[in-house]
C-alpha cells in the first residue's frame, strides 16, 4: 500500500487506499484503489 487518506465527518469516515501490485518486471504493474465507508452509528 502506497498511499492512505482518512476523511471524517459527523456521519462517516471514509479509508481510501491506493497502491502497486507486487507483479514481476515482465507484467505491467496495476494499481489498486480501495473504498471503505464507515456510517457513525455502526461504531459506537
Amino acid at each position: 500500500m502506497e498511499y492512505i487518506q482518512v476523511i471524517e465527518n459527523d456521519c462517516l469516515t471514509a479509508f481510501i487506499t491506493a497502491g502497486l501490485s507486487n507483479g514481476s518486471e515482465f507484467r505491467a504493474k496495476v494499481g489498486t484503489i480501495n473504498i471503505i465507508l464507515v456510517h457513525a452509528s455502526s461504531v459506537k
